[in-house]
């Protein structure tokens, strides 16, 4: 992996800003969540449909507690809301569906991290 140069930074950039763009689009289409907009950079902001602050922590306990993944919450509003934030050079394709399959078991309420939605 060459990191150095202009070249290299616009490709890692580009990457990223790609794969925010299919996170938004994989979490806008699950009915059981909330997506505010669309991502300007890597950052994907979303939240369960209809919970409360307390459900939201939750969900965001279950998706944290697969290990795999470290997702982070903010307020917006005043209500919680959870962070999917795509920064590192390792963070490829393959990772980002594992981390929809996560967030995926994690909407079904399921505590298994590796649950299917």
């Amino acid at each position: 992996l060459h990191l150095h140069g202009v070249d290299a930074f616009r490709q890692q950039l580009d990457e990223k800003l790609d794969l925010a763009a299919s996170v938004y689009k994989a979490l806008s289409a699950d009915d059981r969540l909330e997506v505010l907009w669309t991502p300007d950079l890597t950052v994907v902001v979303f939240r369960l449909k209809g919970g409360d602050d307390v459900a939201q922590l939750r969900f965001l306990d279950r998706i944290n507690q697969s290990q795999r993944v470290l997702l982070s919450s903010t307020r917006i509003g005043g209500s919680v809301y959870l962070r999917v934030a795509i920064l590192s050079v390792r963070t490829h394709e393959d990772r980002v569906r594992e981390t929809l399959d996560i967030i995926s078991g994690a909407a079904c309420g399921n505590d298994s991290p590796n649950a299917q939605g």
